[in-house]
C-alpha cells in the first residue's frame, strides 16, 4: 500500500513514552546521517530532518544542504546539539505548533 503513494522516503515509527532507563547502542554507520534527539518535544521535527537528510534526489534547499555539510563531520549527539541551535529549525518547528492562550495565575 505504502508504494501507491508515490516516493517514499522514511517511514517514522510512533511509540508511547515509558519512563525506562535503558542504555541503547548507538551505531555510526557512515551511509546513514543520523542527528540524536537532544532537544525536547520535537521528535518529528528530529525525525523529519533525519529523513530528509539521507533522502537521495529530494531538493532539501539551502539551509538544510549548509547544514548536512556542516554537521556531516560530527557525531550523532554534537549533530543532534547543532540542530537545536539552528533558529531556522526552530522557527520553521515553532510555527507548526498549536496557539497557547494567555493564562493568568491566581495569586
Amino acid at each position: 500500500e505504502i508504494k501507491r503513494m508515490g516516493p517514499v522516503h522514511g517511514l517514522i515509527f510512533l511509540f508511547k513514552w515509558k519512563p525506562v532507563k535503558r542504555e541503547v547502542a548507538i551505531v555510526d554507520a557512515e551511509s546513514v546521517y543520523f542527528a540524536k534527539q537532544i532537544v525536547t518535544n520535537a521528535c518529528a521535527t528530529q525525525a523529519i530532518v533525519n529523513i530528509l537528510l539521507n533522502a537521495e534526489g529530494v531538493d532539501i534547499g539551502k539551509e538544510l544542504e549548509e547544514f548536512k555539510s556542516f554537521t556531516l563531520p560530527l557525531g550523532p549527539e554534537q549533530r543532534g546539539e547543532c540542530m537545536g541551535s539552528q533558529d531556522v529549525l526552530r522557527s520553521v518547528h515553532n510555527s507548526f505548533s498549536k496557539p497557547q492562550c494567555f493564562q493568568f495565575e491566581e495569586t
